[in-house]
Order: C-alpha cells, then sequence, then structure tokens
C-alpha cells in the first residue's frame, strides 16, 4: 500500500556486466567489481514516507531558496494522527533540523480516529468509510465541517455514521431562517447599524449582549486550546437556542422598530464571524446579504471579535433563566397533557419569595407572549385550585387550570394506561438482566443497551406517576 509510482528513485545501480548492485550518494562511473562502465540505475523510488518527511520544505521549493519558503517555513502547527508520529512527524522535524536547522513547526494537535458507528476504524478494505463528495452533495460542505467539528471531543476518537451529518444541515437551516426572517423584513432601502449604547439597553437586550460576549470568551480560549468542539458547542447553543429560539422570538412583536432590527443585525453579524472558520460558506452568504455600513468585501476582511468582560452580567441572565424556566415548565405541561398552542391556559404562580415575585411581575408580558397565556395571578400566599396541573420549582409553584381544557378522568385513565405498558416493558427488559446466560453471554454492547433501556422505562414511569399523582391531588 506504500508503493508509489513517482518520487525519489532508489540510489542503487546495476552493472549490466555481472550485475554487481552498487548502493551510492553520488552517480557511480564504474563497477566496483568488474570495472565495466555500463551501469543502469534501479528505476523503483523509495517508499512514501521518504518523500513525505520532506513535505514542509519541498512543497515551498526547496532547495530553491524561494519566497514561499522564507514566508511559510517554519509554521505553526501540524495536525496529524497518533499512529503516525514516527513514520511522518519525526521525520519531518528530523528533516527541518539536517536541512534548514530549524524545526518545521512549533505544535502538533494529534486527532482521533474515524470509526463507524459500531466503533470499528473506517478503512476502504473493510468497506465501512464514508465518501465525504457524497455527504457534501447531500448535506453541504458547511453541515460536513460542523458536524464533525461538534461531534469530536479533544484527542477522542469519532464514530461516525452519514445520519451524523444531519446535526450540521439542521444547524444550517435553522441560521438561514434566521436570516432570512431578519432580511425580509427589511425594506430593501434600509442601512443597518452595528453599534449601540449599552446604558440606554433593555433588560432583554442586555441578556442577549451578556450572552453573545459570553460566547466570544468561550469560543476563542476554546480555539486557542484547540477544543475545536468546545467553539462548536458554544456557537450551536448560543446561535440555535438563545438567538433563534428565544431572542427573534420574543422580538418578533416589535420587528418594525429600527432598535430591533439593528440589535437583531448586530448579533447575526457577530455570530457569523465566530463561525465563518468552521462554516465558511453560509456564513459569506448572509453576511454578504447584510445591509451594513462600511464593510469591506468578504467576511474573511473582518476583525475576529473580542469579548468585553464588563458587558457579561451574571444577573441578568439569571433573571432571564428563571423567566425562561417558567415558560419552559408551562410548555412542558401542555406537551404532557397534549395541549395545542393555540389554546390559551390560565395559571397561578406563587413565587417562592418577593425578590423571585419581583422578577416574574417585570417579565409578565414576555411569560404571556411565549407561554400563550390567557391570565396569570402572581402571589406569595397561591393556594392550588380544584382540576389544575401543579408544577413545584426550587424558585416558584405554577398551577395549571386544566378545567375545560382536558378531560380530567380521561386523562387520568390514559396515564394509567401508559404506566401499565411501560412497567409491561420494564419487567421484560428485567426479566432478561436477571438471566445469568443472556448477561454472560450475550454481546456486551447488546447488556449495555438493555441496561440503559431499563434506566429509560424508569424514569418514564417516575414521570407518569408524577403525572397521574398531580391530576388525582
Amino acid at each position: 500500500s506504500r508503493q508509489i509510482w513517482w518520487g525519489h528513485r532508489i540510489p542503487v545501480w546495476y552493472c549490466k556486466s555481472c550485475h554487481e548492485p552498487i548502493a551510492s550518494v553520488e552517480e557511480p562511473k564504474r563497477c566496483q567489481k568488474c570495472d565495466n562502465t555500463n551501469l543502469e540505475q534501479e528505476k523503483d523510488v523509495l517508499d512514501t514516507w521518504f518523500s513525505s518527511w520532506l513535505w514542509p520544505i519541498s512543497t515551498l521549493g526547496w532547495p530553491e531558496q524561494t519566497d514561499d519558503l522564507k514566508c511559510f517555513y517554519p509554521t505553526n502547527d501540524l495536525v496529524t494522527a497518533q499512529e503516525i508520529i514516527f513514520f511522518w512527524v519525526a521525520r519531518m522535524i528530523m528533516a527541518g533540523l539536517y536541512f534548514k536547522k530549524q524545526a518545521p513547526f512549533k505544535n502538533v494537535y494529534i486527532h482521533g480516529t474515524v470509526r463507524d458507528d459500531t466503533g470499528k476504524k473506517m478503512s476502504k478494505s473493510l468497506g465501512n468509510t464514508i465518501d465525504p463528495i457524497e455527504i457534501i452533495e447531500q448535506f453541504s460542505a458547511d453541515a460536513l465541517r460542523f458536524s464533525i467539528i461538534l461531534i469530536t471531543a479533544h484527542g477522542q476518537d469519532v464514530f461516525l455514521s452519514t445520519e451524523k451529518f444531519e446535526i450540521g444541515r439542521n444547524f444550517s437551516n435553522k441560521l438561514w431562517n434566521a436570516s432570512r426572517f431578519l432580511l425580509g423584513n427589511l425594506d430593501g432601502r434600509e442601512v443597518l447599524s452595528t453599534e449601540f449604547d449599552y446604558k440606554n439597553l433593555g433588560f432583554v437586550d442586555k441578556w442577549i449582549i451578556s450572552k453573545l460576549n459570553r460566547t466570544i470568551k468561550k469560543v476563542t480560549d476554546s480555539l486557542g486550546q484547540y477544543k475545536f468542539n468546545e467553539a462548536a458547542h458554544a456557537l450551536y447553543d448560543f446561535i440555535r437556542h438563545d438567538y433563534c429560539d428565544w431572542f427573534i422570538e420574543i422580538v418578533k412583536p416589535i420587528i418594525n422598530e429600527k432598535h430591533s432590527k439593528n440589535m437583531l443585525t448586530f448579533i447575526l453579524e457577530t455570530s457569523l464571524r465566530l463561525l465563518h472558520p468552521i462554516m465558511p460558506f453560509i456564513t459569506e452568504e448572509i453576511w454578504q446579504k447584510l445591509p451594513i455600513k462600511s464593510k469591506p468585501e468578504s467576511i474573511m476582511l473582518t476583525a475576529w471579535p473580542v469579548s468585553d468582560i464588563n458587558l457579561i452580567n451574571d444577573s441578568v441572565e439569571g433573571e432571564f433563566a428563571l423567566m425562561q424556566n417558567v415558560i419552559q415548565r408551562v410548555r412542558n405541561t401542555r406537551r404532557e397533557f397534549n395541549i395545542a398552542m393555540g389554546k390559551e391556559l390560565n395559571i397561578i404562580i406563587k413565587p417562592k419569595d418577593e425578590k423571585i415575585k419581583l422578577i416574574i411581575d417585570k417579565n409578565i408580558a414576555i411569560i404571556n407572549s411565549l407561554a400563550k397565556l390567557g391570565s396569570v395571578e402572581i402571589a406569595l400566599d397561591a393556594v392550588k385550585p380544584q382540576n389544575s396541573s401543579a408544577i413545584v420549582d426550587e424558585n416558584f409553584e405554577i398551577y395549571v387550570n386544566l378545567e375545560g381544557i382536558i378531560d380530567i378522568e380521561q386523562e387520568r385513565k390514559r396515564i394509567q394506561k401508559q404506566i401499565e405498558k411501560i412497567s409491561m416493558d420494564l419487567t421484560k427488559v428485567r426479566n432478561k438482566l436477571s438471566n445469568k446466560d443472556f448477561v454472560e453471554r450475550a454481546n456486551p454492547d447488546i447488556v449495555e443497551k438493555e441496561k440503559e433501556k431499563e434506566d429509560a422505562l424508569v424514569k418514564l414511569r417516575n414521570k407518569a406517576e408524577e403525572q397521574l399523582d398531580s391530576i388525582k391531588n
């Protein structure tokens, strides 16, 4: 597998008279054995590793003292796999020290091995490889890059399957749709500003600015430490959840205000610059469409965002997290009882103390809008009414009125049947795991999956029993 057809010819000559092999650095003039001058050099070349060890200098024009060689040698980083540290990395260093008196790079980043989803190393001979060209055609180059980076932990092997590229594709779609929402609300003549006066910003604006600056710091630090997947996770969480799921949803009712458009643009444009090294194509495409004052011709020519730690506000983030929790808990109740989002809910909130009450009071308009509520009562001495579901949290209790929303008795029966079904499935799994022959003879992966199934069923049953208790009480 290491045979190559072009490279450095083996420095061995053969005498055409006596067939004596002659190994020599310089081309020999005559045979050392019979003095014949009719010699022929070996046509085969040295193996691929011999050529590869000269890669840092030969690609730049060495042995000529080219401008490329002066500019790019030595470089900073080499990315490689652990199995060729000796075959390639050590040899490149030796060649650099010998021919240039200087090591060819400062840092070596050793990435993990790519394996299939069963744990086998991907190999052409095994036939379990994934063709990146096919992935690009199906999901896009950006989706391929983002997915690989997101699921590859620092120094760990990556377990790859075609389905995992859906992560990058779905993220791309989310980013594209968020951009379309902003651009679709512009009149085509507006020029937006990415500057703002922090002192005059509202609560939600200060929250998203705080989260943005925290993300900039996390991404910058992670890239500096070669923790690429942590940088991707930070961007994924901020763009998908903070920006798309929360900030855009809150801003939608006031999207026609100039300030809202400017703030949406500022957050998006900064996020695109952070994301550009991982997803270069979609970020360039969206960035080109943003009508921003005095921008360079390409996102590649913009400055890297710098985090302002003075804009990271723990207090604001804490208040917003409390508001998010109220909204999410009400949404969870909708899902648990299959209540349509179009149907308004009437709730009573019982805060833990006056401080929590003030935070909820201050943000009740956002809570009403995102949780799709009808009436809301907030009281420290609230009492749970009949036919309501209770949501218990360390900071509050919420009572959701189910009167006229669901058939209470029918819901009790449904949950009871669900508990019985889960219990039957759980018994089957536990019977398997209590079978000594199964545990000892089955593939360890199968046994582990059965244990995971048991844990999942226990959690599911506990949740259903909590629901049933909530209705009964």
